[in-house]
């Protein structure tokens, strides 16, 4: 689905979201679903006239298994650099665990992980606040994992992962504290890119719908 002239969403993931970002060098992967997602992406973005070759960069929002579990796969498939900060590097890597999930929702997550196996995989690239790729500035927003990013397309758009997200009553909203490693500290970043006075008409959640309208502003009236 085309959010706006040069950035889909990926169509047909369960649960999460990832984009397309398309420009002059080619295509930009955000996230990737879950594991099992690799065939359905390429065959997306074939729709859009281009090849597994022309997807350049893989970036991870944060190293949750619903967003980066089909990774290794893709990165095999299309021999993109894959970029992840590096407060997560471990955990894609696989040196360390995935972030377990809290509460009742511990429960559904085991078993769901009988089923899909996470394959670790090294990146090519290890980010860091304030880094480029391809006129994406990168900014460090930890709470939700170490190391969760966000992605700021200059006076157009964020990519938020599960920092900011719209589930609910589709307005911006605070990551949810099951799944947040700090909520104290997720606020903190919040607060932070708040005080950057990034200027952005959208905003493109890890869960939940695209913001398409007056986006930094929605966000800046959010309260913990």
């Amino acid at each position: 689905m085309e959010i706006t002239d040069g950035i889909h969403r990926v169509e047909g993931l369960k649960g999460v979201n990832a984009y397309f970002l398309i420009n002059n060098e080619g295509v930009i992967l955000i996230d990737t679903g879950m594991p099992g997602n690799a065939e359905r992406i390429i065959t997306q973005v074939k729709s859009l006239g281009k090849g597994e070759d022309d997807i350049t960069h893989i970036i991870i929002t944060h190293a949750d298994i619903d967003h980066c579990g089909s990774a290794a796969d893709l990165k095999k498939m299309t021999g993109a650099k894959l970029a992840i900060h590096e407060g997560d590097a471990a955990s894609i890597c696989g040196e360390t665990e995935l972030k377990k999930v809290k509460g009742f929702m511990k429960v559904i997550f085991n078993t769901m992980s009988l089923f899909m196996r996470f394959v670790p995989i090294k990146p090519d690239i290890i980010l860091q606040d304030g880094d480029e790729i391809d006129g994406l500035k990168i900014y460090h927003i930890p709470g939700h994992t170490n190391g969760s990013i966000c992605i700021y397309k200059p006076n157009k758009a964020i990519f938020t992962g599960d920092a900011i997200i719209t589930i609910g009553k589709g307005g911006p909203r605070g990551p949810m504290g099951i799944f947040t490693l700090d909520m104290a500290q997720a606020w903190e970043s919040i607060n932070r890119l708040n005080n950057l006075e990034l200027e952005y008409d959208i905003l493109l959640p890890g869960h939940g719908n695209p913001l398409t309208h007056n986006a930094s502003l929605k966000v800046k009236e959010l309260k913990k």
